[in-house]
């Protein structure tokens, strides 16, 4: 069986109309570069598994009986990836011509980069915040903290996007957004699966800097573009936007400083960094 060049690993949840688009991008634009694509649904309610399979019989559906995080829940499309390359993509992407190509192509050029990404812009136009350095912890606590508010213009806590750096090269980085990422075969065999101490948030953070401390590179590709057509939920479900600990303000800032310092522990133990 020949190996496909690139595993494109989707996770959906009550999305039909989104994962048509994106598939639909995604197969017109991919040629030459030879991919299987894996769609994991959580537990839509919706047609979305019966419109992907009558639409792209080609695409392999695994079909979650329950909700589950998202990052358990790409795990199972990675666990069973055959590509040369991995990509995480979200489900409401619209992939560009070219994208995938030039994505392909520069990793295939420099075999020390372990992860690449594209530029994503909105469907305005407007550039989103998808690669950038590691926050220090103080830059964590007072970009997160009052820091904005009392130094709404001191750069002790910015400059960690990519938006305030030159958009028209291509350049190493710290980390990029898992909206669309492509990993290679041996840094994923090497880094291992996503760490699921990380349910919703920073999971893609965290991949990057086990690379890092791996020794792989990872690269914003600037003439790679995709569009997002929507920001990044745990589910498009009407009733499952969030997960349940999420449910309130309150809640919400308690698991995303929670969560923000499991990665700060886990960076900044020990290892190296670029910065």
């Amino acid at each position: 069986m020949l190996i496909p060049d690139l595993s494109v690993c989707v996770l959906t949840c009550n999305s039909a109309d989104h994962v048509l688009n994106f598939l639909r991008s995604l197969y017109d634009t991919a040629p030459p570069v030879s991919i299987e694509t894996i769609v994991v649904d959580n537990n839509s309610g919706d047609e979305t598994v019966d419109v992907i399979t009558r639409t792209f019989p080609q695409v392999k559906v695994y079909e979650n009986r329950t909700l589950e995080p998202p990052t358990t829940a790409k795990n199972r499309a990675l666990r069973i990836a055959a590509g040369r390359y991995i990509s995480l993509m979200d489900h409401d992407l619209i992939i560009q011509p070219e994208c995938i190509r030039r994505m392909i192509d520069f990793m295939d050029n420099t075999p020390d980069t372990g992860i690449a990404g594209p530029r994503i812009t909105t469907l305005d136009g407007n550039v989103e915040p998808s690669a950038g350095k590691f926050q220090r912890p103080l830059s964590f606590f007072l970009r997160n903290t009052f820091q904005k508010t009392l130094f709404p213009s001191s750069d002790l806590a910015g400059e960690l996007f990519i938006p305030t750096w030159d958009l028209n090269k291509t350049r190493e980085v710290d980390w990029l957004a898992g909206t669309c990422i492509v990993i290679r075969r041996e840094t994923l065999k090497e880094v291992g699966l996503l760490d699921e101490g990380f349910p919703w948030l920073f999971e893609d953070l965290d991949y990057c800097s086990r690379a890092f401390k791996a020794g792989w590179h990872t690269f914003f590709i600037h003439n790679a573009e995709t569009i997002h057509c929507g920001r990044h939920r745990y589910s498009t479900g009407a009733n499952k936007s969030l997960p349940p600990i999420l449910e309130s303000c309150n809640s919400a800032r308690i698991f995303f400083l929670k969560t923000g310092l499991r990665l700060l522990r886990k960076k900044w133990l020990g290892g190296k960094s670029i910065y």
